[in-house]
């Protein structure tokens, strides 16, 4: 089964190299059949749904509840972020979320079986090439009236066998 309708959502993005020219660009697109039977995409941009800090070079990931975890990159200037940002689609628009442990970007992200995400390598400032993992719980939890507990702060990996063998950056990660 094909939905008749995909969304789409483009987050930031750079216009020079090495992060220069970030934006704080948030577009949503509506794909689906058109009466010729080809795919159409309409494109809505959602002024009111800015990133708070200009990014490029960050990682975007689909929550379990429908909510997009936008992490890291470069901000306007090339330097490496801590900062995250969470976009809702039904209320068009984005808030903080808690901080990466080190600043990166040209990293990879995935999420996690349990709802967790994580994250790999990248680059920091200096451009010095990373090796360690870090997992940002995103499991929502509730207290004894229901009421939400925020998301727990990111863990860094640093054990034996918790890091990559080899600091790299623009790198592709999937859940196997």
């Amino acid at each position: 089964y094909t939905p008749p309708f995909q969304q789409f959502l483009v987050v930031g993005g750079g216009t020079g190299e090495n992060g220069s020219g970030a934006t704080t660009a948030v577009d949503a697109m509506l794909a689906g059949p058109s009466t010729d039977e080809s795919s159409s995409a309409t494109r809505a941009e959602f002024q009111d749904a800015q990133l708070a800090t200009p990014r490029s070079f960050h990682t975007a990931t689909l929550l379990d509840d429908g909510r997009v975890l936008i992490a890291g990159g470069y901000d306007a200037a090339g330097n490496p972020l801590t900062s995250t940002e969470i976009y809702d689609p039904k209320e068009r628009r984005t808030e903080a979320g808690p901080p990466l442990n080190v600043a990166r970007a040209r990293h990879a992200a995935v999420r996690l079986s349990s709802g967790d995400v994580a994250f790999f390598g990248g680059v920091t400032a200096g451009n010095s090439s990373l090796n360690s993992v870090e997992i940002y719980n995103f499991t929502p939890a509730v207290d004894d009236d229901l009421n939400p507990i925020p998301f727990e702060a990111i863990t860094l990996l640093n054990g034996a066998g918790q890091m990559m063998d080899v600091a790299q950056h623009s790198l592709h990660a999937v859940l196997l």
